[in-house]
């Protein structure tokens, strides 16, 4: 069971920009209110992760729709995307999520299963830098950066 708890954790953290709501409603998904024990992922830290990839796909795809317009939504804001942008890189995104969703959900080791999602992350964020001007580049490296830092936190409280 643990297993899965960390494999979910990591398909979350790897999803990059994403938010989780937890039962306890609404709180800031990039980290800023930590008083209440909240992650920057917008969990709970003892509370266990939804593996999706269980959930029939009519739910899978509200979730990753959900996922990927708070993505989009954060990253308009941050790197100011004109429209084709948008367009581009919620294709990106959303085939990312379908492809988390694919690993998490097969056979295999946990470790390579975390060694994919590196990957496949690593591969998304190129190609996403892909579509950006330097100015975008520069502010979307920032983010990568916050996004590990975030990832090396969560790691230590395991």
């Amino acid at each position: 069971m643990k297993s899965i708890q960390k494999t979910m954790l990591i398909v979350l953290l790897l999803a990059g920009f994403t938010t989780v709501y937890g039962q306890d409603g609404y709180e800031d998904p990039y980290g800023a209110n930590n008083r209440s024990g909240v992650t920057g992922y917008g969990r709970r830290r003892n509370m266990p992760m939804r593996d999706i990839s269980k959930l029939p796909k009519k739910e899978q795809d509200a979730i990753r729709e959900e996922t990927v317009t708070k993505t989009i939504d954060k990253l308009k804001k941050e790197l100011l995307l004109d429209e084709l942008q948008v367009i581009v890189i919620t294709k990106v995104i959303t085939e990312n999520q379908k492809k988390q969703t694919a690993i998490a959900s097969g056979d295999g080791s946990e470790t390579a299963k975390i060694s994919e999602m590196e990957a496949l992350l690593t591969n998304t964020d190129r190609e996403i830098i892909s579509f950006l001007n330097k100015d975008q580049k520069e502010k979307f490296n920032v983010l990568i950066e916050e996004r590990k830092r975030k990832l090396n936190t969560l790691k230590d409280f395991r």
